[in-house]
């Protein structure tokens, strides 16, 4: 695996930058536990050196250097070439002053005396992870074998046939330690590379979804009011006013829809339909209760509802044939469910085109914020708009029904007292007892 290009190394939190931290915090260990290993072999090899001032020199070098070591490689927090090399070197130097100082009395010969020995075979781990180039890292971890090889051969007189086995490890080691480092950087490097397409398409997704939302308040707003000045409709200055107001909000960046209360806002909603000529009966017993649950909707839910709601009565408006429509809205402790009902001539759900009122304003809307919309209609025989959005639990599916309005239904709209007549001159409530 190469090492890294940048000297800083990657950038923090990448899968690269945990395997390097990794890789870090293996080789101090190692090299700990190699200070272990050098701490019992003079204590046990300690009374048969003539006098314990080189080795405990050696040893206090080997400890320096690994301290120095370690921490270097806490800091830079990666296994940098330059200080893996000067390792490698030291370690060379320490086998060849360990091979001396053993080679001082026969009795040491081939004991642990040569403590430097397994200390140095932990050195090909830091090469085989730090140097990405195969040749350069075998060339590294060959340089502790030759050493080994030549000092034991020359300095202690250990046969070829023995000194060669024991030299194996430098050998084997390093390309290990490369192919399991290797192969931690592929998969790093891989799932760095998904992590930065995932917040690459979800960054196209957030600007897509805000797209629709400007596109839906477009739609629902300005259009409907220019169509209305096209078709030659009188439309008083303070419809007029309101409009660009909207539009002036909407172009500064602040959010024009922005509901508070839900009940509030379908009564304002239901005011202006009527003014636009579509008399609305809004039923909504149960969001008058001080412990109504509708209060616990997010903004963007309760946002969600009035759009869709907004949209299915200008269809009505626009396309059913009637000048009266029925809003009914209740609450659970589960789902707020807006209906939108009248009695106008329907229409044939397959010749929907895909992108009108119906199936983006209202579909796209509530299946944003988690909801359902369910239609039921037939040609001659109205139609019915359901909105329900949970106020907890997962988001249930998008469906669309296309059976006919179910009787029950229609007497519930057709029978219940509204709670707040609209017609074209406002909105007048009821006196309640």
């Amino acid at each position: 695996m190469t090492a890294p290009m940048d000297p800083a190394g990657p950038p923090p939190g990448s899968a690269l930058a945990r395997v390097d931290r990794l890789e870090v915090l293996i080789a101090i260990l190692a090299k700990a536990a190699g200070l272990a290993n050098i701490a019992i072999a003079l204590l046990s090899a300690g009374s048969h050196f003539p006098t314990l001032t080189g080795p405990l020199f050696l040893a206090l070098a080997v400890a320096a250097e690994t301290i120095a070591l370690c921490g270097y490689l806490h800091h830079r927090g990666l296994l940098p070439p330059k200080a893996v090399a000067a390792d490698a070197l030291f370690c060379a130097a320490a086998l060849t002053a360990n091979a001396l100082l053993e080679a001082s009395d026969p009795r040491l010969l081939h004991t642990w005396g040569f403590f430097v020995y397994p200390f140095s075979v932990i050195s090909p781990v830091l090469i085989g992870a730090c140097f990405g180039r195969f040749p350069v890292m075998y060339a590294w971890s060959a340089l502790l074998g030759a050493t080994y090889i030549a000092i034991s051969t020359t300095l202690t007189g250990e046969p070829v046939w023995n000194a060669v086995p024991n030299s194996v490890t430098y050998f084997v080691v390093g390309p290990i330690a490369w192919l399991i480092d290797r192969e931690l950087r592929r998969t790093a490097r891989s799932a760095d590379h998904n992590r930065a397409e995932a917040v690459t398409h979800a960054a196209i997704a957030a600007k897509e979804r805000e797209r629709a939302r400007h596109q839906r308040l477009l739609h629902d707003r300005v259009l409907q009011t220019m169509e209305l000045l096209a078709q030659g409709q009188p439309l008083p200055p303070t419809r007029i006013a309101e409009e660009a107001l909207w539009l002036r909000a909407l172009v500064n960046g602040t959010d024009p829809d922005q509901p508070g209360d839900l009940l509030t806002a379908l009564g304002v909603l239901v005011r202006r339909h009527t003014r636009d000529g579509l008399t609305t009966d809004l039923l909504a017993s149960t969001l008058h209760q001080p412990d109504s649950p509708h209060h616990t909707l997010t903004p963007d839910a309760t946002a969600a509802l009035l759009g869709a709601t907004h949209e299915a009565l200008t269809n009505i408006r626009k396309h059913a044939g009637t000048d009266h429509a029925t809003l009914h809205a209740t609450a659970d402790t589960r789902h707020v469910t807006i209906s939108v009902l009248d009695h106008g001539r329907g229409y044939d759900p397959a010749t929907i085109t895909p992108g009108t009122g119906l199936t983006h304003s209202v579909h796209g809307r509530i299946h944003d914020a988690g909801g359902t919309v369910t239609i039921d209609t037939t040609p001659g025989d109205g139609t019915r708009v359901e909105l329900c959005i949970p106020l907890t639990g997962s988001p249930p599916r998008l469906r669309e029904t296309t059976q006919p309005l179910a009787s029950r239904a229609r007497q519930r709209f057709a029978h219940a007292e509204p709670l707040c007549d609209v017609d074209r001159n406002g909105c007048r409530t009821p006196d309640r007892e």
